[in-house]
């Protein structure tokens, strides 16, 4: 998250480690591959023949070079610093093809994959037995669709769940910047929440009542309460 670009409040498209670092940070590690991608690797940088496994991503911790994890047929994870996507090409050729289909049958039985696999039963042979015996049906009936548990939806409360909900803050009240917080969602006079959340700040609709250091309450835009998070965030980081 902190090496993806952005426009939010002063980003200006640049990326928030960017921001706080003043330093253009080096993603060249996380364009070759993506994850549980084939790649060629060898734990040494020597003339052994490379190995095929799986990417698992950037070990950062590790070195300071680039080292990635991979996921050998072993099943444990190691560290390798020489890592080479398999291409499409390559694994048009039978040779690759083989070595995949040994890896992927080595990490099926590591991993025990056998055990997920099951058959779905046929509805059909319980037809009878649904037409025929009331109490079986009225059974099976109450556990698909049981009216005496509530939905979850029935009973949710936003504010219960809602990550802005006592979230603090500091905001320009015209007397410079002063703390406030989040006490609660807004709601219509029909109960109903106002607004609609979105993963894009920007377009997030929710209002919610803040309480001011001094008492005063306000309602005010998600969006307009993100982007002096943001801001307090950032100014302590500054």
């Amino acid at each position: 998250m902190q090496l993806a670009a952005s426009n939010a409040t002063n980003l200006k498209g640049c990326k928030l480690i960017e921001a706080i670092t003043g330093e253009t940070p080096d993603i060249s590690q996380y364009l070759d591959f993506s994850w549980y991608c084939w790649v060629w690797f060898k734990e040494n940088a020597d003339l052994s023949v490379p190995k095929i496994g799986r990417f698992l991503g950037i070990a950062d911790s590790v070195s300071n070079l680039m080292s990635f994890y991979m996921l050998p047929e072993s099943g444990k994870p190691v560290v390798a610093g020489t890592v080479q996507r398999v291409t499409h090409l390559e694994q048009q050729t039978d040779a690759v093809k083989e070595r995949m289909k040994e890896y992927s049958d080595k990490i099926s039985l590591k991993f025990k994959e056998g055990r997920l696999d099951c058959e779905r039963p046929n509805l059909d042979d319980w037809q009878d037995l649904l037409d025929n015996d009331p109490e079986s049906a009225e059974e099976f009936n109450r556990l698909f669709d049981n009216t005496d548990v509530p939905e979850a939806d029935a009973v949710f409360d936003p504010d219960e769940y809602d990550h802005l909900v006592n979230a603090e803050f500091t905001i320009d009240t015209g007397e410079g910047r002063k703390f406030a917080k989040v006490t609660k969602r807004m709601k219509d006079k029909n109960g109903i929440p106002i607004g609609t959340a979105n993963d894009n700040p920007l377009l997030d609709t929710r209002m919610y009542e803040v309480k001011h250091i001094d008492g005063r309450k306000q309602a005010l835009a998600a969006n307009i309460i993100a982007e002096n998070i943001f801001d307090l965030i950032h100014s302590r980081i500054a």
